[in-house]
């Protein structure tokens, strides 16, 4: 019994703040053996200036102040105290001292400048809650519009998920390439959910030509590659966007694409560019 009673716990005076079971309690105990000016629990929380919410609350206490506009000052009304205390002792008639009677004529004054104090006070401290009350509303509407924005952009990406894996064409392999897509565009880069199929072991050619330069995207067999250049230009890489050894080539244009009407115009016009160069030099020559 003699061992419990030197406990901390048990130790008559001092503070218990850091030792025994107290020394894990926040906030700390107000201390009545020496108050700090602290008397509940909840004084011991301090106000951040920083704070977002105490900045936004000042702000708002500060815009109805001024849309309430400037009241009486205290010199404004201790100037009414004087002057009307004053009045009243000239015409007040005397009995006892001088200080009872400028005491008696003082006294309705008194009581009008406190009145106003406490109302000016009472005023501010409105003002101060309903700035208060409005940051907080604002700050919970916000953080309300913020889970509900959340859980739509959760219920979208859940809709392209479950279209991709229906239009994908990967079968069990969609899943594992829905999650490198989304997890490489997390990253930063640019994706394409729209796959590359494969004619043989090449990538077709005027798919992969219509994927912008440097957009990660997969063929049909759920591999990753990253176009290069504004041409055909690709590169494979692996889940986390690293380059690979090349085990797949871009099919190359065949005899119709590459002599189709396109192409044929876009060789005329190189050999007339040509053509005009040869006359330019011609000229120059003979000049």
């Amino acid at each position: 019994m003699s061992r419990i009673l030197k406990r901390p716990m048990f130790r008559i005076g001092g503070s218990a703040n850091e030792e025994g079971i107290m020394n894990m309690a926040v906030p700390k105990r107000a201390g009545y053996q020496e108050p700090t000016g602290a008397a509940t629990t909840l004084d011991n929380y301090k106000i951040d200036p920083n704070d977002p919410l105490f900045k936004e609350a000042m702000r708002n206490a500060a815009i109805m102040s001024q849309f309430a506009g400037v009241g009486k000052s205290r010199d404004s009304r201790l100037s009414d105290l004087l002057i009307r205390g004053g009045l009243r002792t000239l015409s007040e008639r005397p009995a006892g001292n001088i200080f009872a009677t400028v005491g008696r004529a003082f006294t309705p004054a008194v009581d009008e400048y406190l009145k106003g104090e406490d109302t000016e006070e009472s005023f501010q401290r409105q003002l101060r809650l309903a700035g208060l009350t409005s940051a907080m509303t604002a700050q919970e509407n916000r953080e309300k519009y913020k889970k509900e924005l959340e859980l739509a952009g959760q219920k979208l990406e859940q809709g392209e998920k479950e279209l991709f894996l229906k239009t994908s064409g990967l079968g069990a392999k969609g899943y594992g390439v829905w999650e490198t897509l989304t997890g490489l565009k997390k990253a930063g880069e640019k994706i394409s959910f729209a796959g590359v199929t494969l004619d043989g072991k090449n990538l077709n050619p005027t798919q992969v030509k219509g994927i912008a330069k440097d957009t990660v995207f997969y063929d049909s067999e759920g591999r990753f590659y990253k176009k290069t250049d504004d041409n055909i230009g690709v590169v494979p890489i692996d889940t986390k966007g690293t380059q690979r050894p090349i085990d797949v080539k871009v099919k190359e244009p065949g005899f119709f694409q590459k002599y189709s009407r396109s192409g044929l115009q876009e060789r005329q016009k190189k050999l007339l560019q040509r053509l005009d160069e040869l006359k330019l030099q011609k000229a120059n020559q003979q000049g």
